[in-house]
């Protein structure tokens, strides 16, 4: 079996429906009954080759209008249908293996790169920068509540600096949480403990909106 038509392909899909079958079963067979898989077997169980048979026929070799003397129902002789060789399939099977392979290999790669900087610390690089972006470019900072009526508060750059700064390994619900109760705390009462569900609210709404305007609280 050299060359590879629509008749072919679907015999070699029932093959392979028979062979899961079998597999599904617990594979009854003795190890004398078993053959080794020919080569288009083994490709077919990655690449699907009625498919390819068929973009052959209804798009590559279907040529119509000016070109219809390309047609392959023109070009055939006698029954003969497209069909790709084996030695076609064994090529695009390898160059399948190898793009996934490349892609998996960068994944990796870069995934292992961006643990590395992490742990060299360039993301404490980067969350100090972004804390003293304000001062260094002179921006002007706003509190601003999506509530009628209210007007943009402007912030000092100590207030965006303190905010900004309060960072831990917990998660950044619980960090906006920490940080509304240590502005509600230092601006009203000593014991941060007493919030109320309002009071800790509005808090949150204030300190998220300084995290927008750096993008800390986009993810």
């Amino acid at each position: 079996m050299w060359l590879v038509d629509r008749h072919v392909a679907a015999m070699v899909e029932d093959q392979l429906d028979a062979e899961r079958e079998r597999s599904d079963d617990g594979g009854n067979e003795e190890e004398g009954n078993l053959s080794p898989q020919p080569s288009i077997l083994a490709t077919s169980q990655l690449l699907n080759t009625a498919n390819w048979i068929l973009l052959s026929e209804r798009i590559f070799m279907n040529s119509g209008n000016s070109r219809i003397e390309d047609n392959w129902c023109h070009l055939r002789a006698g029954s003969e249908t497209p069909s790709l060789t084996c030695e076609a399939f064994a090529d695009f099977y390898a160059l399948t293996i190898s793009l996934t392979r490349r892609l998996v290999h960068s994944s990796i790669f870069f995934a292992m790169s961006r643990l590395r900087s992490l742990e060299r610390g360039g993301y404490q690089r980067g969350k100090l920068f972004w804390i003293g972006a304000p001062r260094r470019h002179n921006l002007k900072v706003e509190e601003i509540r999506h509530r009628k009526g209210f007007k943009p508060v402007s912030l000092t750059y100590d207030e965006v600096e303190e905010d900004l700064s309060v960072e831990g390994t917990r998660s950044r619900g619980s960090h906006a949480s920490s940080i509304a109760q240590s502005v509600f705390a230092s601006e009203n009462q000593p014991n941060a403990e007493d919030l109320s569900d309002s009071e800790s609210s509005d808090s949150e709404i204030r300190n998220q909106a300084v995290l927008k305007n750096f993008g800390y609280g986009d993810n």
